[in-house]
């Protein structure tokens, strides 16, 4: 029991370390908000406000999707960081938390791939209707007897959540920074996916001074068929976000 004791301690020591590595190697580039991956226990975390603090780093905890801000995981790390009453512990969102809509990239990949339209679109208005991604599965992976294709595409729906966009305002104080993910930008700078039309208001709101970080992910669904501009694809998303917040400023 010692020496398993010993073992355990000795492994917490090396994720200290190496968390402290990285605080240090931010506080050397200027770097003062740190993502740090959500497996990352709260206790090890505590451990290592202390340096934190010293170095001047923000230490962001991702909330990625399948997690979401009151998920029970995530309330044990702002529990440490109100308990230690520190202002260098807190969450990182990632704008996947808040899925409204199936992704067309997505949907549409599915298709080439061998899913049949009218199951598609069976999946697309389950997700729509937020129902159990569990039932959802059942419905196209038994009853409607689902090829591979199909049944990846409900499956899907596990990790993709939609969480309250009100309740982002309560976790203000937490973040610094935003990961502003996204599969689509339409020509007319909208996000057919994401619910930003219903976070940003939140945020200007809550006075939130923070930043927003464009994390495109849907050249992956789309390079199989189409060239990819990554950079038209941000440049739309910045647009929206600009049209988004005056709307915001001006609804204050």
């Amino acid at each position: 029991m010692a020496g398993g004791a010993c073992a355990e301690e000795a492994e917490l020591d090396e994720q200290v370390a190496s968390i402290r590595r990285d605080l240090v190697l931010c506080n050397r580039l200027g770097i003062r908000n740190m993502r740090v991956l959500v497996f990352v226990r709260p206790d090890i975390l505590e451990r290592c406000v202390p340096y934190a603090e010293e170095l001047d780093v923000h230490m962001g905890v991702e909330v990625h999707a399948p997690w979401h801000m009151e998920h029970a995981w995530i309330l044990r790390t702002v529990e440490v960081a109100d308990r230690l009453g520190t202002k260098h512990l807190g969450l990182l969102p990632d704008m996947g938390i808040f899925m409204k809509h199936y992704p067309p990239v997505y949907r549409d990949r599915f298709i080439r791939q061998g899913a049949r339209p009218e199951v598609a679109q069976f999946i697309v208005d389950q997700h729509e209707q937020k129902i159990m991604a569990e039932y959802t599965i059942y419905e196209v992976a038994v009853k409607m007897k689902g090829n591979p294709a199909e049944v990846r595409m409900a499956e899907i729906l596990r990790h993709q959540p939609f969480a309250n966009p009100k309740r982002i305002r309560d976790y203000i104080p937490y973040f610094r920074h935003i990961q502003a993910k996204f599969y689509e930008m339409t020509e007319d700078d909208r996000d057919p996916t994401h619910a930003y039309d219903e976070v940003i208001p939140e945020l200007i709101a809550g006075g939130w001074d923070g930043y927003l970080s464009s994390e495109y992910e849907g050249n992956r669904w789309i390079q199989d068929v189409q060239a990819v501009d990554s950079r038209e694809q941000v440049r739309r998303q910045h647009r929206m976000f600009e049209r988004l917040i005056a709307q915001a400023e001006g609804a204050r």
